[in-house]
């Protein structure tokens, strides 16, 4: 599966082409293909000082503000590496609360880059 993000369009321009429609079949294996993708469901605890990514990312209702200011998100994700690079890319402002395999994933990727900075 493969998600597009409107916001990385920078020119758009308008031309002749006319989209044509592929196949409804065609439609259907590649969502069976999609839907065979092994997926993972994942609560990650935001910090204020990101707020702005959260919105940007994530969808209203799967976003709930937490009494200390933070923010949790609940996301369902294909689990590959872009979702680990994806979470590694919040940096020290976000903290995979569940699962806790994917947790681990992260710490233990988290500490191999920290060790590439000590002297």
């Amino acid at each position: 599966m493969r998600s597009f993000r409107i916001s990385r369009i920078k020119k758009v321009v308008v031309t002749d082409e006319v989209f044509v429609r592929r196949p409804l079949e065609s439609i259907k294996n590649e969502e069976a293909t999609a839907e065979s993708q092994k997926c993972v469901t994942l609560i990650l605890r935001f910090k204020p000082e990101d707020l702005y990514r959260v919105f940007d990312d994530y969808d209203e209702e799967s976003i709930t503000r937490n009494a200390d200011g933070t923010y949790d998100v609940t996301i369902t994700f294909p689990e590959d590496e872009w979702v680990y690079g994806y979470i590694m890319s919040f940096g020290c402002f976000v903290e995979v609360i569940e699962p806790q395999y994917v947790r681990d994933i992260i710490r233990d990727r988290m500490k191999k880059a920290f060790e590439l900075y000590q002297e």
